[in-house]
This record gives structure tokens, C-alpha cells and sequence, in this order.
């Protein structure tokens, strides 16, 4: 599959950067919650809505899977999430490289 970048698609493009860098460090894998936290945190934060669009960005990236897993809650209560790791980072990898400059 090959994805095009527009001028508006520069910012998805620095998103799912940012996503893998956050992944990288993280090999257990997050929901899409911890991930909008992380995010948060980065100068990507202007391009983060929801949790929804995190996940959807997430499902389409390559060399991450999702899995079922769980999450907890700031009061230590513990949820069914959907998980997405890392599984194939030098997918993600070739397919930066192949974006145009």
C-alpha cells in the first residue's frame, strides 16, 4: 500500500512519528488513552482530538497491531482496552523512508 503526502498530510505524517516514538519506548504497548497522554506531552498535541481518531491512526500504521488487552484507571481499576504495539517496526521504518521529501 502506498500513502500519498499532501501539504495537510505533513501533520499526519509528524503524528504517526510521534506515535512511534512513544511505541518505541513503550514495547508492552498502550491504549489509545495512554497514548493520547503521551502525546499530549509532545509538540504533536495540537494535532490529537480524541481517543477514537488515535486508534483509527493507530489500526492504519504499519508495523503496529492491536490486541486485547487491559488498561486501569487513575483510580487503579483496571478496564478491557484495545492495545496497540509494535510488531514490525521496520515496516513503519520503510514506508517513512518512502515518503517524498
Amino acid at each position: 500500500m502506498s500513502f500519498k503526502v499532501t501539504a495537510s498530510g505533513k501533520r499526519g505524517v509528524r503524528l504517526k512519528r510521534a506515535m512511534y516514538l512513544i511505541l518505541d519506548q513503550w514495547p508492552e504497548g498502550l491504549s489509545s488513552a495512554q497514548m493520547m497522554y503521551e502525546l499530549k506531552q509532545t509538540n504533536v498535541s495540537k494535532f490529537v482530538s480524541s481517543t477514537s481518531q488515535i486508534a483509527q491512526t493507530l489500526k492504519r500504521m504499519p508495523g503496529v497491531e492491536m490486541l486485547s488487552g487491559y488498561s486501569f484507571n487513575s483510580d487503579g481499576t483496571k478496564y478491557g482496552a484495545k492495545v496497540f504495539r509494535l510488531s514490525h517496526p521496520e515496516e513503519f521504518l520503510e514506508w517513512v523512508d518512502e515518503l517524498p521529501s
